[in-house]
């Protein structure tokens, strides 16, 4: 469990990779609570040989 107030990094983008957060209201509704990862598969957009 987090605890205080502390500043987080800024975080190098990645090409391919999304992050997002929501606020579902699980513990609390004042803050984001649920943290999403969106991976785009490469390999997908490659034309078949």
């Amino acid at each position: 469990m987090a605890v205080g107030q502390c500043d987080f990094p800024t975080m190098p983008s990645i090409a391919g990779i999304t992050l997002g957060t929501a606020c579902a209201g699980i513990k609390q509704t004042v803050r984001d609570d649920i943290l999403l990862f969106f991976v785009l598969r490469l390999c997908m957009l490659q034309k078949p040989i």
